[in-house]
């Protein structure tokens, strides 16, 4: 931690799997001096740091859209409400950067996307049969 402080590109060259441990990263994240862009600088080594974070940044819309960029698979991190449902699954807009990367997405999405064509024609055109899956 203490190189990161003294220059913030020394993440460049940190572990991978270092951003997966739960004490390390909330150490990292209790330095407010580090700022928000270790937040994402943590999320463009590894999208799996989400998984590491508290609540409030996994709730975080752009700092989900940073991490589904790198894998749609991110939406399994991102905060759920009271009832347990990933909220992020209703916005148009995260859904398509996830099904855009694998039609598979599409399955998870809140129902009332379907009717979305850039949604549902991104999902075809890697696989074509997606759609048999509407509601």
């Amino acid at each position: 931690l203490f190189f990161m402080k003294k220059d913030k590109r020394t993440m460049e060259y940190m572990n991978t799997e270092l951003l997966e441990n739960e004490e390390f990263v909330q150490r990292m994240l209790e330095d407010k001096s580090m700022g928000r862009e270790i937040v994402f600088g943590m999320i463009r080594k590894n999208w799996r740091a989400l998984s590491t974070f508290p609540d409030k940044l996994r709730g975080d819309r752009e700092i989900l859209m940073a991490a589904l960029k790198q894998d749609w698979h991110a939406m399994d991190f991102a905060l759920k409400d009271e009832d347990g449902v990933n909220p992020f699954w209703s916005d148009r807009d995260v859904v398509l950067v996830a099904v855009r990367q694998d039609w598979h997405a599409i399955l998870e999405m809140d129902k009332n996307l379907w009717p979305d064509t850039d949604i549902v024609r991104a999902a075809m055109l890697q696989y074509a049969p997606a759609i048999d899956h509407a509601p």
